[in-house]
């Protein structure tokens, strides 16, 4: 991934990365790829659209839940997507810890 990456192949990293979570799909490595790939993602909107919600099935640590449904959020908007957008709005306000 890290080398289609270096190419700026993102659809190859893409492709890589579903590839690992359907095959290693308890593996950490999955959720390091997701983050890495909506980093990559730039422009592609569509591309961090899906690793985010992609990253939001799996276990991951707060912060990154965090910036997965800010992510969602804001990426459901730029595709004119408000319903989407408001269920992230609403996942990511759920998850924030009480203080």
């Amino acid at each position: 991934m890290v080398a289609a990456l270096d190419r700026s192949d993102l659809g190859e990293a893409q492709s890589w990365t579903q590839r690992l979570l359907r095959e290693h799909a308890a593996s950490d490595y999955g959720t390091d790829a997701l983050v890495r790939l909506t980093a990559a993602a730039g422009t592609r909107a569509d591309v961090a659209r899906q690793a985010y919600r992609d990253l939001l099935t799996r276990p991951t640590p707060a912060d990154v839940r965090a910036d997965a449904w800010f992510g969602l959020a804001e990426t459901a908007l730029a595709a004119g997507d408000g319903a989407e957008a408001q269920r992230a709005a609403e996942g990511f306000l759920r998850d924030v810890p009480q203080s």
